[in-house]
Order: C-alpha cells, then sequence, then structure tokens
C-alpha cells in the first residue's frame, strides 16, 4: 500500500491505472500515521493474477481543445498549451497459482502558457521621470539643514543615471498595459515532464503465508516560470526524483490471529535551480504590446 496525504508527506501519486483501491481517513486513525492534520489516503496497488491482463492510455488536451483564459487580454487568442499523459500496465502470472506481477509506466509531458501579470518600469521612470513624486538630489546634500534639493522638474537627468541601473534596467520588457502598476502581461512558460514506474510481486509462500514487494520511481524535471520573461528574471528547474520501496509478509496463525511484517523505504530527492539556457519552442508570449 502507498499512503500520501495533501502535505509534503505526499511523495508519490501513482496513475489510477495502478490502483486497485482505496482508503481514506479523516479526523482519528491510529499511531501508525502521521504528519497530517485532516487526513489520510490509503492507496492498494494492484496485483496480478492467473490470467495476463494489460491496458494502454493516453490523455490529450491542447488549446485546441479548450475555451480562452478568463485574465487573458482581449484579442490576446490563447496561450499555448500542450499536454500528453500515456503509459501502459501488464500483469499475470510467474508461476501460476503460487506468484503474480503487476507493472506500470506513466509519462506526462506538458507545455502550457501560463498568463502572469507584473509590475515594470514605464518608459517615463526609465526616462528619470517619477511624475508627482520628488526626486531629491543626492549632491544637494547640506549637513547644517540636514535637506537636500529636489531635481528640476523632479525628472532624473540621464548623465546622473547609475551605469549599473541603466544596465539593469534595459533587462526589464517594455510595459504593454497602462498605468505604472500591473503594466506588463505575458503567458510565461511552464514545462512539466514526468515518468513514473511502479512494479509488484506476489508469492504465496504457505496457504497460511504470503508476501508481496513492490517498488515505484518517479523521475519529474519541471520549469516553472517567474514573475518576468528571461533576460529580467530566469525560470526555475525543479527536479524531484522519488523513490518507494515496501515488502510485506503475513501470517495466519488462525480464524482470530493475523500477523504482517512489514518494511518501508522512501526517499525523495528534490533540486531547484535557474534555467540558464533559452527555450527553443513554446516560448513565452507578450500580450498587447
Amino acid at each position: 500500500m502507498a499512503g500520501y496525504d495533501q502535505s509534503s508527506a505526499q511523495a508519490i501519486q501513482v496513475h489510477q491505472d495502478m490502483v486497485q483501491e482505496f482508503k481514506v481517513q479523516t479526523s482519528t486513525f491510529s499511531a501508525e500515521f502521521g504528519q497530517s492534520a485532516g487526513g489520510v489516503v490509503n492507496v492498494t496497488l494492484k496485483s496480478g493474477s492467473n490470467d495476463f491482463h494489460g491496458a494502454l492510455f493516453e490523455f490529450l488536451r491542447n488549446d485546441n481543445l479548450q475555451a480562452t483564459p478568463f485574465f487573458q487580454p482581449v484579442g490576446g487568442g490563447k496561450p499555448a498549451f500542450r499536454q500528453n499523459q500515456f503509459g501502459a500496465t501488464l500483469g499475470g502470472p510467474m508461476v501460476r497459482n503460487r506468484t503474480f506481477f503487476f507493472g506500470s509506466w506513466q509519462t506526462s509531458r506538458a507545455a502550457s502558457s501560463a498568463p502572469i501579470l507584473s509590475t515594470v518600469p514605464s518608459p517615463q521612470q526609465l526616462a528619470g521621470n517619477f511624475g508627482a513624486r520628488p526626486m531629491f538630489d543626492p549632491a544637494t546634500y547640506s549637513a547644517a539643514t540636514n535637506t537636500r534639493q529636489p531635481f528640476a522638474g523632479n525628472i532624473i537627468p540621464r548623465n546622473r543615471f547609475d551605469r549599473v541601473s541603466e544596465q539593469a534596467a534595459a533587462l526589464y520588457p517594455v510595459a504593454n498595459l497602462p498605468g505604472t502598476a500591473n503594466n506588463y502581461f505575458a503567458n510565461q512558460l511552464e514545462r512539466v515532464e514526468s515518468n513514473q514506474f511502479a512494479g509488484r510481486a506476489d508469492h504465496q509462500i504457505t496457504p497460511r503465508d504470503t508476501m508481496f514487494g513492490r517498488f515505484i520511481i518517479q523521475r519529474d524535471n519541471n520549469v516553472l516560470p517567474s514573475s518576468l520573461p528571461p533576460p529580467s528574471n530566469l525560470p526555475t528547474k525543479v527536479v524531484v526524483h522519488p523513490l518507494t520501496i515496501a515488502l510485506s509478509e503475513t501470517h495466519t496463525f488462525s480464524a482470530a490471529m493475523v500477523n504482517e511484517f512489514r518494511l518501508g523505504f522512501t526517499r525523495s530527492y528534490n533540486r531547484y535551480f535557474p534555467v540558464c539556457e533559452p527555450e527553443t519552442s513554446l516560448t513565452s508570449v507578450p500580450v498587447g504590446g
């Protein structure tokens, strides 16, 4: 069985074709479960039988099949969206009536342009004009009166711009919406790549002893967009490699006494780092600019 909840204790979500049954426990549950204040979901994986059974599946979504998002500006069109989720399962006997196997594979590929609203410097601000806000000249500071004089017209002259600030300002995209706040909209690219492999073997040692072992391995490589497109900001690549293994042996002493021995191991490797290489397809698309 694989147990998980909606918090960080959840290591792997098995796909539905691998699930035999599930049980939801809420409020009060046994001491073997922890790290959850609301509930625990226990999932039992499928096992093989004396007959071979398998399945192939494909789930497709793209921008041709969906509506325009609610927050997409008028005239901006649909943001790019491609999603494919496909895989297979196979189960059957290794030794009839005694040993069985069941395995599954699932791959997910998705690339979508998520709408993000941000604030960037307006053309006036980039030229040193911050409107009615006073801009004081630090070179006019008087220690005697502890005062400074504002720039003429509250506009910072170009020859007073800091060289580093000029280079940083050039990295910002051009505002494509009116105003000085929430004035930039773009469909930022997000990529999801996931591969999951799961297997289970069941063996009947004697009429009173049964055992099973299972493993689930997943490899995720996701690219999450930032609030602004490159080069003003860089997306984040998230690499997640969870692994879970379990062994179980059940012995029936009598109709009223059963003992189960179980050993489990779970590991999750997470890494976050900025993506420096440019994307080659489905890049972020500014809207209205």
